[in-house]
Protein backbone atom coordinates (compact mmCIF):
# COMPACT_ATOMS: atom_id res chain seq x y z
CA UNK A 1 0.00 0.00 0.00
CA UNK A 2 1.30 3.07 -0.52
CA UNK A 3 0.02 6.68 1.28
CA UNK A 4 1.18 7.68 4.39
CA UNK A 5 3.30 4.82 5.10
CA UNK A 6 4.89 4.91 1.66
CA UNK A 7 4.47 1.31 0.95
CA UNK A 8 3.94 -0.01 -2.26
CA UNK A 9 1.06 -2.18 -3.54
CA UNK A 10 2.63 -4.96 -6.32
CA UNK A 11 0.76 -5.63 -9.04
CA UNK A 12 1.00 -8.87 -10.65
CA UNK A 13 -0.14 -10.32 -13.82
CA UNK A 14 -3.20 -11.86 -14.17
CA UNK A 15 -4.59 -9.26 -11.46
CA UNK A 16 -7.79 -7.40 -12.08
CA UNK A 17 -7.72 -3.81 -10.73
CA UNK A 18 -10.68 -1.77 -10.70
CA UNK A 19 -12.76 -4.45 -11.22
CA UNK A 20 -12.45 -4.96 -14.73
CA UNK A 21 -8.88 -4.12 -16.20
CA UNK A 22 -6.51 -7.90 -16.09
CA UNK A 23 -3.05 -7.55 -16.05
CA UNK A 24 -1.33 -8.62 -19.43
CA UNK A 25 2.66 -7.79 -18.64
CA UNK A 26 4.47 -4.88 -17.59
CA UNK A 27 5.47 -2.08 -20.18
CA UNK A 28 7.56 -0.47 -18.06
CA UNK A 29 8.34 1.85 -15.26
CA UNK A 30 10.03 5.67 -14.66
CA UNK A 31 10.21 8.08 -11.66
CA UNK A 32 6.01 8.10 -11.10
CA UNK A 33 5.47 4.64 -11.32
CA UNK A 34 4.57 1.46 -13.50
CA UNK A 35 2.85 0.97 -16.72
CA UNK A 36 1.35 -2.45 -17.76
CA UNK A 37 -0.52 -3.56 -20.70
CA UNK A 38 -4.23 -4.98 -19.59
CA UNK A 39 -7.74 -6.31 -21.03
CA UNK A 40 -11.24 -4.56 -20.62
CA UNK A 41 -12.67 -7.56 -19.60
CA UNK A 42 -16.16 -5.86 -19.02
CA UNK A 43 -16.30 -4.36 -22.36
CA UNK A 44 -17.23 -6.57 -25.63
CA UNK A 45 -14.35 -7.59 -27.37
CA UNK A 46 -12.32 -7.11 -24.33
CA UNK A 47 -10.01 -4.72 -25.66
CA UNK A 48 -6.08 -4.03 -25.27
CA UNK A 49 -5.73 -0.82 -22.52
CA UNK A 50 -2.92 0.65 -20.75
CA UNK A 51 -2.60 0.87 -16.96
CA UNK A 52 -0.59 3.20 -15.12
CA UNK A 53 -0.35 3.61 -11.95
CA UNK A 54 0.90 6.65 -10.13
CA UNK A 55 2.69 7.06 -6.78
CA UNK A 56 2.88 10.77 -5.36
CA UNK A 57 6.47 11.77 -4.92
CA UNK A 58 5.48 13.74 -1.71
CA UNK A 59 2.69 11.36 0.49
CA UNK A 60 2.02 14.92 2.77
CA UNK A 61 -0.03 15.84 -0.51
CA UNK A 62 -2.10 13.11 -0.78
CA UNK A 63 -5.81 14.91 -0.68
CA UNK A 64 -4.37 17.84 -3.00
CA UNK A 65 -2.97 15.25 -5.39
CA UNK A 66 -6.02 13.12 -6.18
CA UNK A 67 -7.87 16.66 -6.33
CA UNK A 68 -5.73 17.53 -9.43
CA UNK A 69 -5.35 14.27 -10.67
CA UNK A 70 -9.24 14.10 -11.37
CA UNK A 71 -9.68 17.24 -12.84
CA UNK A 72 -6.25 16.95 -15.39
CA UNK A 73 -7.89 13.55 -15.79
CA UNK A 74 -11.13 14.85 -16.76
CA UNK A 75 -9.50 17.35 -19.33
CA UNK A 76 -7.28 14.01 -20.74
CA UNK A 77 -10.91 12.19 -20.84
CA UNK A 78 -11.74 15.12 -23.69
CA UNK A 79 -8.52 15.28 -25.09
CA UNK A 80 -9.22 10.90 -26.25
CA UNK A 81 -11.87 12.32 -28.31
CA UNK A 82 -8.96 13.12 -30.72
CA UNK A 83 -7.93 10.40 -33.72
CA UNK A 84 -4.12 10.64 -32.41
CA UNK A 85 -4.39 10.92 -28.69
CA UNK A 86 -5.27 7.72 -26.90
CA UNK A 87 -8.25 7.52 -25.60
CA UNK A 88 -8.72 7.39 -21.53
CA UNK A 89 -11.05 4.78 -20.13
CA UNK A 90 -10.81 4.96 -16.33
CA UNK A 91 -8.93 6.67 -13.56
CA UNK A 92 -9.94 5.34 -10.03
CA UNK A 93 -8.01 4.72 -6.61
CA UNK A 94 -7.77 1.52 -5.23
CA UNK A 95 -5.76 0.54 -1.71
CA UNK A 96 -5.42 4.65 -1.77
CA UNK A 97 -3.18 4.22 -4.79
CA UNK A 98 -4.17 6.44 -8.39
CA UNK A 99 -4.64 4.43 -11.57
CA UNK A 100 -5.11 6.13 -15.26
CA UNK A 101 -6.62 3.63 -17.96
CA UNK A 102 -5.86 4.69 -21.78
CA UNK A 103 -5.93 2.73 -25.03
CA UNK A 104 -2.95 0.94 -25.78
CA UNK A 105 -1.62 1.75 -29.44
CA UNK A 106 -0.01 -0.39 -31.29
CA UNK A 107 3.24 1.24 -33.33
CA UNK A 108 6.85 2.09 -32.52
CA UNK A 109 8.29 5.50 -31.00
CA UNK A 110 9.79 8.21 -33.27
CA UNK A 111 12.65 7.20 -31.71
CA UNK A 112 13.06 3.85 -33.57
CA UNK A 113 13.22 6.33 -36.69
CA UNK A 114 15.47 9.08 -35.36
CA UNK A 115 18.26 6.89 -34.82
CA UNK A 116 21.62 8.19 -33.88
CA UNK A 117 23.71 9.84 -37.53
CA UNK A 118 20.56 9.62 -39.19
CA UNK A 119 19.53 12.74 -41.10
CA UNK A 120 15.72 12.39 -42.66
CA UNK A 121 15.10 14.47 -45.82
CA UNK A 122 13.73 18.01 -46.04
CA UNK A 123 10.07 16.59 -47.24
CA UNK A 124 9.80 13.83 -44.46
CA UNK A 125 10.64 16.31 -41.74
CA UNK A 126 7.97 18.84 -43.04
CA UNK A 127 5.48 15.79 -43.00
CA UNK A 128 6.72 14.71 -39.67
CA UNK A 129 6.12 18.68 -38.35
CA UNK A 130 2.80 18.81 -39.75
CA UNK A 131 2.01 15.73 -38.18
CA UNK A 132 3.22 16.30 -34.51
CA UNK A 133 1.96 20.21 -34.66
CA UNK A 134 -1.59 18.81 -36.03
CA UNK A 135 -2.38 17.01 -33.07
CA UNK A 136 -0.35 19.42 -30.84
CA UNK A 137 -2.66 22.22 -32.28
CA UNK A 138 -5.56 20.17 -30.62
CA UNK A 139 -3.86 20.13 -27.27
CA UNK A 140 -3.01 23.87 -26.91
CA UNK A 141 -6.68 24.52 -28.41
CA UNK A 142 -7.90 23.02 -25.29
CA UNK A 143 -5.45 24.99 -22.98
CA UNK A 144 -3.39 22.27 -21.74
CA UNK A 145 0.70 21.81 -22.28
CA UNK A 146 2.19 18.23 -22.84
CA UNK A 147 5.66 19.23 -21.25
CA UNK A 148 7.62 16.50 -22.00
CA UNK A 149 7.72 16.35 -25.87
CA UNK A 150 10.50 13.62 -27.15
CA UNK A 151 11.01 11.31 -29.71
CA UNK A 152 9.93 8.56 -27.30
CA UNK A 153 6.18 10.06 -26.32
CA UNK A 154 5.63 10.10 -29.83
CA UNK A 155 4.06 6.84 -31.51
CA UNK A 156 3.66 5.61 -35.35
CA UNK A 157 0.48 3.65 -35.34
CA UNK A 158 0.78 0.35 -36.70
CA UNK A 159 -2.53 0.24 -38.72
CA UNK A 160 -2.40 3.88 -40.62
CA UNK A 161 1.25 5.07 -40.18
CA UNK A 162 -0.20 8.25 -37.84
CA UNK A 163 1.38 9.68 -35.38
CA UNK A 164 0.02 9.39 -32.00
CA UNK A 165 1.07 11.87 -28.73
CA UNK A 166 1.43 9.79 -25.60
CA UNK A 167 2.47 10.51 -22.36
CA UNK A 168 1.18 13.70 -21.07
CA UNK A 169 -1.01 14.99 -18.64
CA UNK A 170 -2.31 14.62 -15.41
CA UNK A 171 0.55 12.77 -14.35
CA UNK A 172 2.69 15.49 -15.44
CA UNK A 173 0.74 18.18 -13.82
CA UNK A 174 0.22 16.87 -10.10
CA UNK A 175 4.47 17.28 -9.00
CA UNK A 176 4.65 20.96 -9.99
CA UNK A 177 1.46 22.09 -9.04
CA UNK A 178 1.65 20.81 -5.16
CA UNK A 179 1.45 23.08 -3.20
CA UNK A 180 3.19 23.07 0.62
CA UNK A 181 1.78 24.49 3.64
CA UNK A 182 2.75 28.50 4.37
CA UNK A 183 5.01 28.32 6.53
CA UNK A 184 7.44 26.23 4.22
CA UNK A 185 9.28 27.27 1.22
CA UNK A 186 7.04 26.33 -2.44
CA UNK A 187 9.16 23.34 -3.99
CA UNK A 188 8.50 22.64 -7.82
CA UNK A 189 9.56 19.67 -9.23
CA UNK A 190 10.32 20.39 -12.87
CA UNK A 191 9.50 17.99 -15.58
CA UNK A 192 11.30 17.96 -18.56
CA UNK A 193 13.31 15.70 -20.59
CA UNK A 194 16.97 16.77 -21.52
CA UNK A 195 17.90 18.07 -24.59
CA UNK A 196 14.38 18.92 -25.73
CA UNK A 197 13.42 21.40 -22.68
CA UNK A 198 13.65 25.13 -22.80
CA UNK A 199 15.97 27.18 -20.33
CA UNK A 200 12.94 28.58 -18.87
CA UNK A 201 11.32 25.22 -18.50
CA UNK A 202 14.59 23.77 -16.81
CA UNK A 203 14.70 26.49 -14.27
CA UNK A 204 11.34 25.85 -13.37
CA UNK A 205 9.27 28.53 -14.83
CA UNK A 206 5.47 28.60 -15.19
CA UNK A 207 4.28 26.06 -17.74
CA UNK A 208 3.70 27.81 -21.19
CA UNK A 209 3.22 26.82 -24.56
CA UNK A 210 6.45 27.71 -25.68
CA UNK A 211 7.45 24.77 -24.10
CA UNK A 212 5.90 22.55 -26.03
CA UNK A 213 7.51 24.45 -29.45
CA UNK A 214 10.66 24.30 -28.47
CA UNK A 215 10.77 20.45 -27.79
CA UNK A 216 9.45 20.01 -31.48
CA UNK A 217 11.39 22.24 -32.98
CA UNK A 218 14.64 20.24 -31.55
CA UNK A 219 13.37 17.06 -32.85
CA UNK A 220 13.18 18.68 -36.39
CA UNK A 221 16.50 19.32 -35.78
CA UNK A 222 17.46 15.86 -34.72
CA UNK A 223 15.87 14.49 -37.52
CA UNK A 224 17.44 17.24 -39.82
CA UNK A 225 20.98 16.46 -38.61
CA UNK A 226 21.02 13.02 -37.22
CA UNK A 227 22.29 14.46 -33.23
CA UNK A 228 20.60 13.06 -30.41
CA UNK A 229 20.03 15.98 -27.99
CA UNK A 230 19.72 13.21 -25.24
CA UNK A 231 23.39 11.93 -25.67
CA UNK A 232 24.80 14.97 -27.77
CA UNK A 233 24.34 18.31 -26.61
CA UNK A 234 23.53 20.66 -29.78
CA UNK A 235 25.94 23.15 -30.04
CA UNK A 236 25.01 26.84 -28.27
CA UNK A 237 26.52 30.12 -30.15
CA UNK A 238 28.40 31.71 -26.75
CA UNK A 239 27.13 35.20 -27.79
CA UNK A 240 23.25 35.06 -28.50
CA UNK A 241 22.80 31.83 -26.89
CA UNK A 242 21.02 30.54 -29.87
CA UNK A 243 21.23 26.71 -30.94
CA UNK A 244 23.89 26.40 -34.06
CA UNK A 245 22.98 23.47 -36.24
CA UNK A 246 22.51 24.63 -39.57
CA UNK A 247 26.50 23.52 -40.20
CA UNK A 248 25.06 19.86 -39.69
CA UNK A 249 22.38 19.96 -42.28
CA UNK A 250 23.51 22.07 -45.28
CA UNK A 251 20.39 20.92 -47.54
CA UNK A 252 17.93 22.48 -45.58
CA UNK A 253 16.08 25.35 -47.11
CA UNK A 254 16.51 29.06 -45.69
CA UNK A 255 12.19 29.31 -45.19
CA UNK A 256 12.61 25.49 -43.51
CA UNK A 257 15.40 26.75 -41.13
CA UNK A 258 13.87 29.88 -40.29
CA UNK A 259 10.45 28.47 -38.90
CA UNK A 260 12.67 25.96 -36.72
CA UNK A 261 15.03 28.42 -35.63
CA UNK A 262 12.15 30.48 -34.41
CA UNK A 263 10.58 27.47 -32.93
CA UNK A 264 13.82 26.50 -30.66
CA UNK A 265 14.74 30.44 -29.51
CA UNK A 266 16.22 31.00 -26.99
CA UNK A 267 13.91 34.04 -25.62
CA UNK A 268 10.21 32.27 -25.21
CA UNK A 269 8.51 35.30 -26.46
CA UNK A 270 10.25 35.25 -30.02
CA UNK A 271 9.13 31.85 -30.59
CA UNK A 272 5.80 31.07 -32.44
CA UNK A 273 2.96 31.25 -29.44
CA UNK A 274 1.41 28.16 -29.82
CA UNK A 275 1.46 24.81 -31.90
CA UNK A 276 -1.19 26.84 -34.33
CA UNK A 277 0.87 29.66 -35.63
CA UNK A 278 3.89 27.05 -36.18
CA UNK A 279 1.61 24.81 -37.89
CA UNK A 280 0.46 27.59 -39.91
CA UNK A 281 3.83 28.53 -40.76
CA UNK A 282 4.72 24.97 -42.00
CA UNK A 283 1.95 24.64 -43.93
CA UNK A 284 2.84 27.74 -46.25
CA UNK A 285 6.26 25.64 -47.24
CA UNK A 286 3.25 23.27 -49.41
CA UNK A 287 2.76 26.62 -51.62
CA UNK A 288 6.69 25.68 -52.97
CA UNK A 289 8.34 23.02 -54.31
CA UNK A 290 12.27 22.31 -54.48
CA UNK A 291 13.66 23.72 -58.27
CA UNK A 292 15.09 20.28 -59.86
CA UNK A 293 18.22 20.32 -62.25
CA UNK A 294 16.25 18.40 -64.61
CA UNK A 295 14.20 19.38 -67.47
CA UNK A 296 13.55 22.86 -68.31
CA UNK A 297 13.48 25.91 -65.50
CA UNK A 298 13.18 29.37 -65.32
CA UNK A 299 15.94 32.01 -63.33
CA UNK A 300 17.58 30.00 -60.81
CA UNK A 301 18.53 26.09 -60.24
CA UNK A 302 18.47 26.68 -56.70
CA UNK A 303 15.52 27.73 -54.14
CA UNK A 304 12.29 27.22 -54.76
CA UNK A 305 9.66 27.84 -57.67
CA UNK A 306 5.98 28.89 -57.47
CA UNK A 307 3.28 25.79 -58.43
CA UNK A 308 1.82 26.97 -61.90
CA UNK A 309 -1.41 25.22 -62.30
CA UNK A 310 -1.64 23.18 -65.62
CA UNK A 311 -3.16 24.47 -68.40
CA UNK A 312 -6.40 22.28 -69.48
CA UNK A 313 -7.47 23.90 -72.14
CA UNK A 314 -6.55 24.17 -75.60
CA UNK A 315 -5.17 26.94 -77.76
CA UNK A 316 -7.86 28.31 -79.99
CA UNK A 317 -6.30 27.27 -83.99
CA UNK A 318 -7.74 30.46 -85.38
CA UNK A 319 -5.64 32.54 -83.04
CA UNK A 320 -3.01 31.56 -85.64
CA UNK A 321 -4.67 32.38 -88.91
CA UNK A 322 -4.88 36.01 -88.30
CA UNK A 323 -3.66 37.32 -91.67
CA UNK A 324 -1.94 40.59 -92.12
CA UNK A 325 -0.62 40.60 -88.29
CA UNK A 326 3.42 40.49 -87.77
CA UNK A 327 4.96 38.15 -85.33
CA UNK A 328 5.25 40.80 -82.86
CA UNK A 329 1.43 41.12 -82.79
CA UNK A 330 0.32 37.13 -82.72
CA UNK A 331 2.95 36.69 -79.73
CA UNK A 332 1.13 39.59 -77.68
CA UNK A 333 -2.27 37.94 -78.23
CA UNK A 334 -1.01 34.67 -77.36
CA UNK A 335 0.57 36.18 -74.34
CA UNK A 336 -2.81 37.69 -73.62
CA UNK A 337 -4.91 35.02 -74.26
CA UNK A 338 -2.80 32.63 -71.84
CA UNK A 339 -2.81 35.41 -69.37
CA UNK A 340 -6.69 35.27 -69.68
CA UNK A 341 -7.09 31.35 -69.25
CA UNK A 342 -5.07 30.57 -66.58
CA UNK A 343 -7.51 29.47 -63.23
CA UNK A 344 -6.17 30.58 -60.51
CA UNK A 345 -6.63 27.88 -57.81
CA UNK A 346 -8.74 29.04 -54.86
CA UNK A 347 -6.66 28.75 -51.83
CA UNK A 348 -7.10 25.47 -49.71
CA UNK A 349 -9.03 25.80 -46.10
CA UNK A 350 -7.72 24.09 -42.88
CA UNK A 351 -10.38 23.46 -40.09
CA UNK A 352 -9.91 25.17 -36.75
CA UNK A 353 -12.33 23.72 -34.24
CA UNK A 354 -12.56 25.94 -30.37
CA UNK A 355 -15.05 25.31 -28.18
CA UNK A 356 -18.55 24.90 -30.15
CA UNK A 357 -17.49 26.88 -33.30
CA UNK A 358 -16.00 25.28 -36.27
CA UNK A 359 -14.28 28.44 -38.38
CA UNK A 360 -12.61 26.83 -42.05
CA UNK A 361 -9.68 29.43 -43.08
CA UNK A 362 -6.97 29.76 -46.20
CA UNK A 363 -4.10 27.72 -45.01
CA UNK A 364 -1.84 30.54 -45.20
CA UNK A 365 -3.73 32.59 -42.90
CA UNK A 366 -2.33 32.61 -39.22
CA UNK A 367 -4.73 31.86 -36.69
CA UNK A 368 -4.28 33.77 -33.42
CA UNK A 369 -6.23 33.05 -29.71
CA UNK A 370 -6.64 36.27 -28.11
CA UNK A 371 -5.22 36.40 -24.37
CA UNK A 372 -8.12 35.75 -21.83
CA UNK A 373 -11.32 35.76 -24.63
CA UNK A 374 -11.62 39.76 -24.04
CA UNK A 375 -14.42 41.27 -25.31
CA UNK A 376 -16.42 37.64 -26.33
CA UNK A 377 -13.40 37.31 -28.84
CA UNK A 378 -12.67 33.42 -29.68
CA UNK A 379 -9.74 33.82 -32.24
CA UNK A 380 -8.37 35.57 -34.92
CA UNK A 381 -7.13 35.22 -38.54
CA UNK A 382 -4.81 37.18 -39.82
CA UNK A 383 -4.05 37.13 -43.73
CA UNK A 384 -0.66 35.96 -45.12
CA UNK A 385 2.20 38.33 -45.36
CA UNK A 386 1.10 40.70 -42.69
CA UNK A 387 3.89 42.50 -41.53
CA UNK A 388 4.85 43.87 -37.79
CA UNK A 389 4.92 47.61 -38.91
CA UNK A 390 1.30 47.45 -40.26
CA UNK A 391 -0.73 48.68 -37.58
CA UNK A 392 -3.35 48.22 -39.78
CA UNK A 393 -4.11 44.99 -40.51
CA UNK A 394 -6.70 43.41 -42.12
CA UNK A 395 -8.28 40.55 -39.80
CA UNK A 396 -11.53 38.30 -39.64
CA UNK A 397 -12.71 37.71 -35.75
CA UNK A 398 -14.86 35.18 -34.97
CA UNK A 399 -16.61 36.10 -31.39
CA UNK A 400 -19.39 35.00 -29.22
CA UNK A 401 -21.19 36.93 -26.61
CA UNK A 402 -23.04 34.91 -23.89
CA UNK A 403 -26.68 36.71 -22.75
CA UNK A 404 -26.75 35.11 -19.18
CA UNK A 405 -30.28 35.55 -17.87
CA UNK A 406 -31.72 37.43 -20.53
CA UNK A 407 -32.30 36.03 -23.86
CA UNK A 408 -32.11 37.99 -26.78
CA UNK A 409 -33.63 36.94 -29.80
CA UNK A 410 -31.82 38.06 -32.90
CA UNK A 411 -33.46 41.12 -33.37
CA UNK A 412 -33.20 42.19 -30.20
CA UNK A 413 -29.29 41.49 -30.30
CA UNK A 414 -29.05 43.34 -34.03
CA UNK A 415 -30.90 46.67 -31.64
CA UNK A 416 -28.26 46.26 -29.16
CA UNK A 417 -25.72 46.35 -31.55
CA UNK A 418 -27.04 48.82 -33.56
CA UNK A 419 -27.36 50.87 -30.49
CA UNK A 420 -23.74 50.55 -29.27
CA UNK A 421 -22.34 51.40 -32.65
CA UNK A 422 -24.21 54.78 -33.03
CA UNK A 423 -23.17 55.80 -29.16
CA UNK A 424 -19.51 55.46 -29.79
CA UNK A 425 -17.81 58.26 -32.09
CA UNK A 426 -15.19 56.23 -34.04
CA UNK A 427 -17.86 54.08 -35.68
CA UNK A 428 -19.87 55.63 -38.62
CA UNK A 429 -21.60 54.84 -41.92
CA UNK A 430 -23.74 52.41 -40.38
CA UNK A 431 -25.33 50.54 -42.80
CA UNK A 432 -27.95 47.62 -42.51
CA UNK A 433 -26.89 45.15 -45.12
CA UNK A 434 -29.77 41.91 -43.92
CA UNK A 435 -32.23 40.29 -46.57
CA UNK A 436 -34.40 37.16 -45.96
CA UNK A 437 -31.38 35.13 -47.09
CA UNK A 438 -29.09 36.05 -44.55
CA UNK A 439 -27.63 33.31 -42.88
CA UNK A 440 -24.75 32.27 -40.39
CA UNK A 441 -24.01 28.35 -39.77
CA UNK A 442 -27.87 27.95 -41.18
CA UNK A 443 -29.73 30.28 -38.63
CA UNK A 444 -31.13 33.56 -39.38
CA UNK A 445 -28.64 36.16 -39.32
CA UNK A 446 -28.03 39.72 -39.63
CA UNK A 447 -25.58 41.62 -41.69
CA UNK A 448 -24.18 45.22 -41.24
CA UNK A 449 -21.83 47.27 -42.35
CA UNK A 450 -19.54 50.17 -41.05
CA UNK A 451 -16.09 52.32 -40.65
CA UNK A 452 -14.56 52.32 -37.74
CA UNK A 453 -11.58 54.77 -36.79
CA UNK A 454 -8.58 53.52 -35.01
CA UNK A 455 -6.26 56.22 -34.30
CA UNK A 456 -4.49 56.84 -37.73
CA UNK A 457 -6.48 53.59 -39.46
CA UNK A 458 -9.73 53.88 -40.95
CA UNK A 459 -10.92 50.26 -41.22
CA UNK A 460 -14.17 49.06 -43.44
CA UNK A 461 -16.43 46.50 -41.18
CA UNK A 462 -18.11 43.66 -42.21
CA UNK A 463 -20.67 42.22 -39.13
CA UNK A 464 -22.56 38.62 -39.74
CA UNK A 465 -24.94 37.52 -36.20
CA UNK A 466 -26.54 34.96 -35.56
CA UNK A 467 -28.26 34.18 -31.91
CA UNK A 468 -28.32 30.23 -31.04
CA UNK A 469 -28.11 28.14 -27.80
CA UNK A 470 -28.61 31.51 -25.44
CA UNK A 471 -25.81 33.04 -26.99
CA UNK A 472 -24.71 35.70 -30.27
CA UNK A 473 -22.29 34.61 -32.10
CA UNK A 474 -20.83 37.36 -34.54
CA UNK A 475 -17.99 37.59 -37.53
CA UNK A 476 -16.40 40.57 -38.49
CA UNK A 477 -14.00 41.49 -41.03
CA UNK A 478 -12.34 44.73 -40.93
CA UNK A 479 -9.58 46.21 -43.37
CA UNK A 480 -8.22 49.47 -44.59
CA UNK A 481 -10.66 50.20 -48.51
CA UNK A 482 -7.89 48.75 -50.81
CA UNK A 483 -7.78 45.32 -48.65
CA UNK A 484 -11.05 44.87 -47.74
CA UNK A 485 -11.98 44.91 -51.78
CA UNK A 486 -9.30 42.44 -51.66
CA UNK A 487 -9.30 39.69 -49.39
CA UNK A 488 -13.50 40.36 -49.71
CA UNK A 489 -14.11 36.79 -51.64
CA UNK A 490 -12.22 34.91 -48.98
CA UNK A 491 -13.94 36.18 -46.19
CA UNK A 492 -17.50 35.74 -47.56
CA UNK A 493 -16.25 32.15 -48.60
CA UNK A 494 -14.99 31.46 -44.68
CA UNK A 495 -18.53 33.32 -43.40
CA UNK A 496 -20.09 30.84 -45.69
CA UNK A 497 -17.96 27.90 -44.05
CA UNK A 498 -18.64 28.58 -40.56
CA UNK A 499 -20.58 25.94 -38.54
CA UNK A 500 -21.63 26.36 -34.64
CA UNK A 501 -21.56 22.51 -33.95
CA UNK A 502 -24.94 21.79 -33.06
CA UNK A 503 -26.17 23.65 -36.28
CA UNK A 504 -28.74 21.61 -38.38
Amino acid sequence: MLGVTGMTNEITVGQIIGGRFQIVEELGSGGFGVTFKAQDTKTQGNPVCVVKQFKPVDPTNWKKGLELFEREAENLKHLGDHDQIPTYFDYFTENQEFYLVQEYIKGHALSQELTLGKQLSETDVIELLRDILGVLSFVHQNDLIHRDIKPENILRRESDGKIVLIDFGAVKEIPTLLITPPAQPRVVTNIYSHGYAPKEQQDGKPPQFSFDIYAVGVIAIQALTGINPSVISLPIDPETEEIVWLDHAPHVSTKLAKIIDKMVRRNHKERYPSAIEALAAVNELLFVTPATTTGTTTGTTTGTTQKIPPLTTKIPQNIFLVAGVGVVAVITLVIFWLKSQIIHPQPNFLSYPYQDTNTKYPENWTPQKPPGEFGGELINFLPENIHSENSCFPVFTVNREEFGEKILSLNEFKAKTITKIKANNSYSNLKDETTPETTLSEFPAYKLAYFFQDNECKFRVLEISTVRKGNGYYLTFRATEKEFEQYLGTVEAMIKLFKINDAK
